[in-house]
Protein backbone atom coordinates (compact mmCIF):
# COMPACT_ATOMS: atom_id res chain seq x y z
CA UNK A 1 0.00 0.00 0.00
CA UNK A 2 1.48 3.27 -1.13
CA UNK A 3 1.24 6.39 1.00
CA UNK A 4 1.83 9.93 -0.16
CA UNK A 5 4.30 11.56 2.13
CA UNK A 6 5.09 15.25 2.00
CA UNK A 7 8.87 15.76 1.89
CA UNK A 8 10.24 17.31 5.05
CA UNK A 9 11.44 20.92 4.78
CA UNK A 10 15.14 21.73 4.93
CA UNK A 11 16.19 24.06 7.73
CA UNK A 12 18.61 26.63 6.36
CA UNK A 13 20.49 29.65 7.69
CA UNK A 14 20.71 32.37 5.04
CA UNK A 15 23.33 35.06 5.70
CA UNK A 16 23.75 38.44 4.01
CA UNK A 17 27.29 39.66 4.69
CA UNK A 18 26.87 43.38 4.14
CA UNK A 19 29.30 46.26 4.43
CA UNK A 20 27.74 47.54 7.66
CA UNK A 21 25.92 44.54 9.07
CA UNK A 22 25.47 40.78 8.77
CA UNK A 23 21.84 39.67 8.68
CA UNK A 24 20.90 36.01 9.12
CA UNK A 25 17.55 34.28 8.68
CA UNK A 26 16.65 30.82 9.93
CA UNK A 27 14.05 29.33 7.58
CA UNK A 28 12.35 26.04 6.80
CA UNK A 29 12.37 25.66 3.01
CA UNK A 30 9.84 23.43 1.23
CA UNK A 31 10.57 21.59 -2.03
CA UNK A 32 8.27 24.01 -3.90
CA UNK A 33 10.39 26.98 -2.85
CA UNK A 34 8.05 28.31 -0.17
CA UNK A 35 9.53 28.94 3.24
CA UNK A 36 8.71 29.72 6.85
CA UNK A 37 10.78 32.23 8.81
CA UNK A 38 11.71 30.86 12.23
CA UNK A 39 14.20 33.39 13.59
CA UNK A 40 16.60 36.13 12.57
CA UNK A 41 19.58 38.01 13.90
CA UNK A 42 21.34 41.21 12.82
CA UNK A 43 24.95 41.88 13.77
CA UNK A 44 26.47 45.35 13.31
CA UNK A 45 29.97 44.58 12.03
CA UNK A 46 31.12 47.66 10.07
CA UNK A 47 33.17 45.33 7.88
CA UNK A 48 34.05 48.08 5.42
CA UNK A 49 35.09 50.61 8.06
CA UNK A 50 38.30 52.34 7.04
CA UNK A 51 38.84 50.05 4.09
CA UNK A 52 36.37 50.97 1.34
CA UNK A 53 38.61 53.56 -0.33
CA UNK A 54 41.64 51.26 -0.04
CA UNK A 55 39.69 48.21 -1.19
CA UNK A 56 41.11 46.25 1.73
CA UNK A 57 39.46 44.87 4.85
CA UNK A 58 41.22 45.81 8.08
CA UNK A 59 42.24 43.11 10.54
CA UNK A 60 39.92 44.47 13.29
CA UNK A 61 37.01 44.49 10.81
CA UNK A 62 37.68 40.89 9.80
CA UNK A 63 37.88 39.87 13.45
CA UNK A 64 34.50 41.53 14.09
CA UNK A 65 33.10 39.66 11.12
CA UNK A 66 34.34 36.32 12.42
CA UNK A 67 32.91 37.01 15.90
CA UNK A 68 29.54 37.92 14.37
CA UNK A 69 29.47 34.73 12.31
CA UNK A 70 30.24 32.66 15.39
CA UNK A 71 27.22 34.21 17.13
CA UNK A 72 25.07 33.54 14.08
CA UNK A 73 26.31 29.96 13.98
CA UNK A 74 25.43 29.52 17.66
CA UNK A 75 21.84 30.58 16.93
CA UNK A 76 21.69 28.34 13.86
CA UNK A 77 22.99 25.34 15.80
CA UNK A 78 20.32 25.88 18.43
CA UNK A 79 17.69 25.67 15.71
CA UNK A 80 19.22 22.51 14.24
CA UNK A 81 20.12 24.10 10.92
CA UNK A 82 21.09 21.61 8.22
CA UNK A 83 22.81 23.95 5.78
CA UNK A 84 24.08 27.51 5.30
CA UNK A 85 23.71 29.91 2.38
CA UNK A 86 26.07 32.84 2.94
CA UNK A 87 26.47 35.65 0.41
CA UNK A 88 29.21 38.30 0.39
CA UNK A 89 28.40 41.69 -1.08
CA UNK A 90 30.16 45.00 -1.74
CA UNK A 91 32.87 45.22 0.95
CA UNK A 92 34.12 41.66 0.47
CA UNK A 93 33.82 41.45 -3.32
CA UNK A 94 35.82 44.67 -3.77
CA UNK A 95 38.51 43.99 -1.16
CA UNK A 96 41.89 42.74 -2.32
CA UNK A 97 41.93 40.50 0.75
CA UNK A 98 38.28 39.48 0.50
CA UNK A 99 39.36 35.97 -0.46
CA UNK A 100 41.55 35.77 2.63
CA UNK A 101 38.58 36.68 4.82
CA UNK A 102 36.42 34.04 3.14
CA UNK A 103 39.17 31.47 3.72
CA UNK A 104 39.43 32.42 7.41
CA UNK A 105 35.67 32.01 7.79
CA UNK A 106 35.83 28.57 6.17
CA UNK A 107 38.71 27.41 8.36
CA UNK A 108 37.72 29.03 11.67
CA UNK A 109 33.92 28.93 11.56
CA UNK A 110 33.16 26.29 8.96
CA UNK A 111 30.77 28.39 6.85
CA UNK A 112 31.26 28.56 3.08
CA UNK A 113 30.74 32.06 1.68
CA UNK A 114 29.78 32.79 -1.92
CA UNK A 115 30.68 36.21 -3.34
CA UNK A 116 27.99 37.61 -5.62
CA UNK A 117 28.10 40.40 -8.19
CA UNK A 118 26.20 43.66 -7.85
CA UNK A 119 23.78 42.50 -10.54
CA UNK A 120 23.07 39.26 -8.71
CA UNK A 121 22.63 41.20 -5.48
CA UNK A 122 20.01 43.40 -7.15
CA UNK A 123 18.21 40.34 -8.50
CA UNK A 124 18.09 38.64 -5.10
CA UNK A 125 16.88 41.81 -3.37
CA UNK A 126 14.09 42.24 -5.90
CA UNK A 127 13.07 38.60 -5.56
CA UNK A 128 12.73 39.07 -1.80
CA UNK A 129 10.62 42.21 -2.23
CA UNK A 130 8.50 40.58 -4.95
CA UNK A 131 7.60 37.75 -2.59
CA UNK A 132 6.58 40.18 0.15
CA UNK A 133 4.85 43.06 -1.65
CA UNK A 134 2.17 43.04 -4.32
CA UNK A 135 3.45 44.70 -7.51
CA UNK A 136 0.72 44.64 -10.15
CA UNK A 137 2.31 47.47 -12.12
CA UNK A 138 5.97 48.39 -12.78
CA UNK A 139 7.52 49.32 -9.44
CA UNK A 140 10.80 51.04 -8.54
CA UNK A 141 12.74 49.39 -5.71
CA UNK A 142 15.87 50.85 -4.10
CA UNK A 143 18.10 49.22 -1.47
CA UNK A 144 20.66 51.53 0.15
CA UNK A 145 23.47 49.46 1.59
CA UNK A 146 26.76 50.38 3.19
CA UNK A 147 28.94 49.91 0.13
CA UNK A 148 26.49 49.95 -2.76
CA UNK A 149 22.95 50.92 -3.66
CA UNK A 150 20.80 48.66 -5.82
CA UNK A 151 18.17 50.15 -8.14
CA UNK A 152 15.52 47.88 -9.64
CA UNK A 153 12.34 48.07 -11.72
CA UNK A 154 9.90 45.22 -12.14
CA UNK A 155 6.51 43.69 -11.42
CA UNK A 156 5.20 40.67 -9.60
CA UNK A 157 6.31 38.60 -12.59
CA UNK A 158 9.97 39.50 -12.11
CA UNK A 159 12.69 42.13 -12.38
CA UNK A 160 12.94 43.98 -15.69
CA UNK A 161 15.95 46.15 -14.87
CA UNK A 162 18.47 46.06 -12.04
CA UNK A 163 21.78 47.82 -11.42
CA UNK A 164 24.21 48.20 -8.54
CA UNK A 165 25.95 51.55 -7.99
CA UNK A 166 28.87 52.21 -5.63
CA UNK A 167 27.11 54.91 -3.61
CA UNK A 168 26.39 53.12 -0.35
CA UNK A 169 25.92 55.09 2.87
CA UNK A 170 29.15 53.97 4.55
CA UNK A 171 31.20 54.51 1.39
CA UNK A 172 29.87 58.04 0.89
CA UNK A 173 30.30 58.93 4.55
CA UNK A 174 33.90 57.73 4.57
CA UNK A 175 34.77 59.53 1.35
CA UNK A 176 32.90 62.83 1.65
CA UNK A 177 31.52 63.57 5.11
CA UNK A 178 33.83 65.42 7.47
CA UNK A 179 31.27 67.45 9.41
CA UNK A 180 28.19 66.92 11.58
CA UNK A 181 25.81 68.41 10.70
CA UNK A 182 26.72 68.11 7.03
CA UNK A 183 28.50 71.23 5.79
CA UNK A 184 27.61 72.95 2.53
CA UNK A 185 30.96 71.98 1.00
CA UNK A 186 30.51 68.29 1.91
CA UNK A 187 26.96 68.34 0.57
CA UNK A 188 28.16 69.91 -2.68
CA UNK A 189 30.89 67.28 -3.08
CA UNK A 190 28.39 64.48 -2.43
CA UNK A 191 25.93 65.80 -5.00
CA UNK A 192 28.69 66.17 -7.58
CA UNK A 193 29.82 62.58 -7.02
CA UNK A 194 26.26 61.24 -7.20
CA UNK A 195 25.64 62.98 -10.53
CA UNK A 196 28.93 61.72 -11.95
CA UNK A 197 28.40 58.15 -10.74
CA UNK A 198 24.77 57.77 -11.83
CA UNK A 199 25.07 59.23 -15.35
Amino acid sequence: METNQTPSPIRVCVIDLGTNSFHALIVDVQVNGSFELLDNIKELVHLGEGGLAKHKLSVPAMDRGLDALRRIQLLATGWGVEDYMAFATSAIREASNGGAFIQRVSEEVGIRIRTISGGTEASLIFEGVRRSVEMSSPTFVMDIGGGSTELMIGTGDGMELGISVKIGAARMTEAFVSSDPLSKSDKKALKKHYRKTTK
